[in-house]
């Protein structure tokens, strides 16, 4: 750690010469202060992070940068900031400086009381410095205020995002390339994990992120009902069926919702690790959200041929409120500034859920990200690839597993915006999952079916 002497910054930042060089103010490890006297403005370095403030606006660079710095020379690093900013606003004012003294000056001689009498005379020069001073407090950004000291909000993020065992939500039957229930292609057959829908909304801040989303699964499977009695050598017996005579075939469906609110974190002088904590409420019934969506789907396709389903109702509606956290790390494997870039997490965490067993876990993963710039530099990558990996232990001793990969690409680009599409496969394979589906031909796994992904997106940078 090294502060510049009284002595040298007045070679630096004297009043007689104004020199036109930039001067370190403050260095220790890879954090960096420097005043640019063309520019009139403190530089802020950590690494390859970089961040300007105008010389009248240090203390916006005190509140947002500071806790990066040393506790021990804080108070010594803000005097000098002071220092050159009183000093070479009497040198050399900038036009906000200028305005503010003027409108200081005014309000001093708007209210005297006496503007004719010798004896009620004003010294301007006495107000106007400390009302600059004084105003800048409570100027300073409160629309800057850290949340949860996340700083400064960057990007705001918008997806919907949907899921299902059948490729393009069944599309391919349309043009005849796949069959309902041929299961030596991609073709899903309706059972276990079936379809899926996820609205989110994510803010991106300078040192993390807040993440609000609502998801709605549907598993399901078919059940028989009693329809009819029979005889049978003399004896009457009950028959049970799977399909109903007007063709409809009887399904029993368990939908999840899950609202979840999340912060995540990164911590460290490197900001190379991170804490994520979220809670949460999830809910368990037979006729969410996604089992509508599904059943009115089919009902609006009959007509193009596709099976017709009766939901059976199994369940009263069960909600739990639910609490997790992931503590990990980030691995830069290139520059993020390459026109090709590879970055990856790793994490550990948890969750405790009111309803327990299998809603109670312990969890590991990662995922491994590929970035493809643009050569303009433009805000936003051409397309972002991530292959991920999830396991769970649940209280129960049960494994669940969810991995794959999923791609986005641009629309739509703007300067600070763009509308983005996004695909995926993978496999989820959960409690619920293998309890609802009876069998499966994926050539990852055979026990269960592919889920395909398909979403839409629109990102705002600030």
């Amino acid at each position: 750690m090294k502060i510049v002497s009284l002595t040298s910054f007045l070679l630096l930042f004297g009043l007689s010469s104004f020199a036109n060089e930039s001067g370190v103010i403050y260095r220790h490890e890879k954090i960096q202060i420097e005043y640019d006297r063309n520019e009139d403005k403190f530089i802020f370095k950590n690494g390859n992070f970089l961040k300007e403030y105008p010389r009248f606006r240090y203390r916006d660079m005190i509140l947002e940068k500071f806790i990066q710095v040393p506790s021990e020379d804080r108070q010594k690093l803000e005097e000098r900031l002071k220092l050159i900013k009183n000093t070479y606003r009497m040198g050399d004012a900038a036009p906000e400086e200028v305005l503010s003294s003027a409108l200081s000056d005014f309000e001093t001689i708007n209210n005297a009381k006496d503007y004719d009498c010798g004896d009620s005379r004003i010294s301007i020069n006495e107000e106007s410095p400390d009302f600059v001073v004084d105003m800048e407090i409570p100027k300073i950004e409160l629309k800057k205020d850290s949340f949860l000291g996340l700083g400064e909000l960057q990007s705001a993020e918008f997806e919907l995002n949907t899921s299902n065992d059948n490729p393009l939500h069944g599309a391919l039957m349309f043009v005849g390339v796949t069959e309902y229930e041929k299961r030596d292609t991609f073709e899903g057959d309706d059972r276990g994990l079936t379809f899926g829908a996820k609205p989110s909304a994510r803010f991106k801040y300078e040192n993390g992120e807040l993440s609000i989303s609502y998801s709605s699964k549907v598993y399901t499977k078919l059940v028989s009902k009693p329809c009819g009695i029979v005889e049978i050598g003399g004896l009457m017996y009950q028959r049970h069926c799977y399909q109903n005579e007007d063709g409809t075939w009887n399904q029993e469906a368990l939908n999840r919702d899950d609202l979840d609110i999340k912060v995540y974190r990164r911590i460290g002088d490197d900001k190379s690790t991170f804490v994520e904590v979220g809670v949460g409420i999830t809910t368990f019934d037979d006729k969410g959200l996604a089992a509508s969506t599904q059943r009115g789907w089919h009902e609006l396709t009959q007509e193009n041929g596709t099976v017709q389903y009766e939901n059976v109702e199994h369940m009263e509606r069960v909600m739990s409120p639910k609490a997790n956290i992931r503590i990990g790390k980030i691995i830069d494997l290139t520059d993020p500034d390459n026109k090709v870039s590879l970055s990856s997490e790793v994490y550990t965490g948890g969750q405790v859920s009111y309803i327990g067993g299998n809603e109670n876990f312990i969890s590991i993963g990662g995922d491994l990200k590929i970035k493809i710039n643009n050569d303009d530099k433009s805000k936003f990558p051409i397309v972002e690839t991530r292959f991920y990996y999830d396991a769970q232990i649940t209280q129960l001793n049960e494994v669940n597993e969810n991995y794959g990969v999923e791609a986005r690409a641009n629309l739509y680009e703007r300067d600070k915006s763009r509308v983005f599409f996004k695909v995926g496969m993978g496999v989820e394979d959960d409690y619920y999952n293998r309890l609802y589906e009876l069998y499966g031909q994926s050539f990852v796994d055979d026990r269960l079916d592919l889920q395909h992904y398909l979403g839409i997106g629109f990102e705002q940078r600030f």
